[in-house]
């Protein structure tokens, strides 16, 4: 890929990020989430996030990846525009732990690829977050983008406890988030709560 294709690019992809006040939703993103659990509580959250199909075709376009392959080269060029941009807004992550709020520190097992021609990004969030002896947890997660830039619906959620089934009980629920003020006005951004205790 040249430079001028790179640079172009870049600068494409940092609209999907930008911080603006005349900003509206110009990107659209459906997102499941998947609460991972084992024996002691939760370890984090695996998200996947689908990106709308015109985005998609244009990105596609602008990499000459028409088909839908995309080359090693734009799969960590993506990766690290991503990291740069939505890093010190912890990912588009508002998590709070009883209320408290949680800080994303970093994100593992990062991928992109795409399917029936639409981008996807694939990561796991970790966050531990150990069960209480002595009644529930709870655990919220809200996908938002504060300067409404990026729309991002949580389409899909549910819980992964395959390492240790019969060691917690768990509750996964759709909730609307409290309002949220933003240079437009304000938003009631949709959340999904877990909670979950010891058996």
């Amino acid at each position: 890929m040249n430079i001028k294709r790179i640079t172009l690019l870049a600068a494409f992809l940092f609209c999907l990020f930008a911080d603006t006040a005349l900003s509206h939703p110009h990107v659209f993103i459906d997102a499941e989430l998947i609460f991972v659990f084992d024996g002691e509580g939760l370890v984090g959250i695996r998200e996947r996030w689908v990106f709308d199909e015109m985005f998609s075709q244009g990105l596609l376009s602008d990499f000459g990846a028409e088909d839908g392959t995309l080359t090693q080269e734009t799969v960590s060029l993506l990766r690290d525009i991503f990291y740069e941009n939505t890093e010190e807004y912890n990912y588009y992550n508002i998590i709070t732990i009883n209320g408290g709020e949680h800080i994303v520190e970093s994100l593992r097992d990062f991928s992109v690829y795409t399917e029936e021609y639409r981008i996807v990004y694939e990561f796991f969030v970790p966050c531990r977050v150990p069960a209480s002896p002595n009644g529930e947890t709870r655990v919220k997660v809200l996908l938002f983008d504060e300067t409404i830039y990026t729309y991002l619906l949580i389409a899909e959620y549910q819980a992964d406890t395959g390492r240790s089934p019969d060691a917690l009980v768990v509750d996964l629920s759709y909730e609307m988030h409290d309002e949220v003020s933003t240079p437009l006005g304000s938003v009631v951004p949709d959340s999904v709560v877990a909670t979950f205790r010891k058996k």
